[in-house]
């Protein structure tokens, strides 16, 4: 069957279903948690098959190929976020993947779940705020439980390898020409898959992961404007606040300035 990347503009979203409808193969940059309250789930991470039962939590971490099965008795908080919206884990999220997609017994994480539920509200700046810092918690308190292994390249698609690159490389002064260099393949291969799968070029997707990180880092109130600029891989003032304007609707000042009202 197939796959497909998905190519969503969300920090986080939060869900409480009763029903499951069945998804193709795909993967996307965002992470995605799912708790089970009731009934099963059948889900495909990475070609390895799993059912998870009231009780468990199945983890798709960022570019994992993914897929589910219908489901109608199944009962399920889902939580699909950016890993930057994880804070310091990001980095781990993307450059890692959990040895099992299905983490049983994990009841007492359900009160972790349900904290970001509560304050989930896209409405509400400040609500959402607080449902990200408890999402952090809660992806920190997994990865003290479960096992994760370095993602292995051979085991990749063409098109996963590309993103996750660009995932692990996009501080750098990333090009298409060192994409093909380093991933062996043509330039023109690169542009093409970009344009199929995002709808975008190479260097307006290499631009979202950026602005990504800099809006985590413009929440630390002691980091210098600058500073976030060159660690999310911009050269020059200008660039990254037309970047980030065209992408959030206002500049990097303004949005530190918004957030710390």
């Amino acid at each position: 069957m197939k796959q497909r990347f998905e190519n969503r503009n969300l920090e986080l979203a939060a869900e409480h279903t009763h029903g499951f409808r069945a998804y193709p193969p795909m993967f996307h940059v965002h992470a995605e948690l799912v708790f089970v309250m009731k009934g099963t789930l059948r889900m495909t991470v990475e070609g390895v098959h799993c059912t998870l039962h009231a009780g468990e939590v199945g983890m798709v971490f960022p570019y994992c190929l993914h897929s589910y099965e219908e489901s109608n008795d199944v009962e399920a908080l889902v939580l699909l976020f950016s890993p930057f919206t994880s804070g310091v884990y990001a980095s781990r999220m993307l450059s890692h993947k959990p040895t099992s997609a299905r983490l049983p017994n994990a009841d007492t994480l359900l009160p972790s779940f349900l904290r970001v539920l509560t304050f989930y509200d896209t409405e509400n700046k400040e609500r959402m705020d607080v449902a990200g810092a408890y999402l952090s918690a809660l992806v920190g308190e997994l990865l003290l439980t479960v096992p994760l292994i370095r993602r292995d390249a051979q085991d990749a698609t063409l098109t996963q390898r590309i993103f996750v690159y660009c995932a692990e490389h996009y501080r750098e002064q990333l090009s298409v020409k060192e994409l093909s260099k380093a991933l062996y393949v043509s330039e023109s291969t690169i542009t093409k898959i970009f344009s199929l799968q995002t709808g975008g070029s190479f260097r307006k997707y290499l631009n979202e992961l950026r602005v990504g990180e800099a809006k985590r880092l413009l929440r630390e109130r002691k980091r210098k404007i600058v500073d976030v600029m060159l660690e999310c891989g911009f050269c020059n003032q200008s660039s990254f606040n037309r970047v980030f304007l065209e992408s959030v609707g206002m500049t990097p000042r303004e949005f530190r300035l918004n957030f710390e009202r």
